[in-house]
């Protein structure tokens, strides 16, 4: 118990650090916030976001959703003079750069949302 002319001070002293306490826990809270809602909008525009690749002889263009999946494959009418290896092959080519096409367009949308240096951007970027 305090007695004298201390109390006051202290008494101050614990409010006003209760209040430093209370105002950084509402700062954490408000960031925690402000992170949610980027996330929310960057997986709504991740989404949304598809790739395409095509091989170097531009014969075969893929198409592939936001996580990689097949969308579709087109094929010009050279198509016909490939052997089965060389189909596979321009397959296999267009698909890899249908996923490197993708994969930096949630690069840029995360960079854009989160930061560039922002560690999801550098986890998106590592894959």
């Amino acid at each position: 118990m305090f007695h004298g002319r201390d109390a006051p001070t202290l008494i101050l002293r614990c409010v006003d650090e209760f209040d430093e306490a209370h105002d950084a826990v509402d700062c954490q809270v408000a960031g925690a916030e402000r992170h949610a809602q980027a996330a929310v909008s960057f997986q709504r525009r991740a989404e949304d976001t598809c790739g395409s690749g095509s091989s170097r002889d531009r014969i075969v263009t893929v198409h592939v959703d936001h996580s990689g999946h097949l969308d579709r494959i087109e094929f010009a009418a050279q198509v016909s003079t490939l052997s089965k290896s060389q189909l596979t092959s321009s397959v296999m080519e267009a698909y890899r750069a249908a996923l490197s096409d993708v994969r930096t367009q949630m690069v840029a949308v995360a960079s854009e949302i989160f930061g560039a240096d922002s560690p999801t951007v550098r986890k998106l970027a590592d894959q």
